[in-house]
């Protein structure tokens, strides 16, 4: 399956092996953050978790940002 996602991306850019390139980066995207006991715990207090976000779009730029959550149970 990685192998066909690797030849969509060489064909959508046009440049051999760049699927490769992308397969490297690996990430996804993700719905939730996993969390402890303890990180739940200190949101029900007067804190909230801080999480990192990584934000990459088509052409590999890339930002990040430390942001605060609401845990949910």
């Amino acid at each position: 399956v990685i192998e066909e996602l690797e030849g969509f991306f060489d064909r959508l850019s046009g440049v051999p092996g760049y699927g490769k390139e992308v397969a490297y980066l690996g990430g996804g995207w993700s719905k939730a953050v996993p969390f402890k006991c303890e990180d739940a715990c200190l949101s029900l207090g007067d804190e909230q978790p801080m999480v990192e976000l990584l934000v990459m779009d088509y052409w590999c730029n890339w930002g990040k940002a430390w942001v605060l959550v609401d845990v949910e149970d």
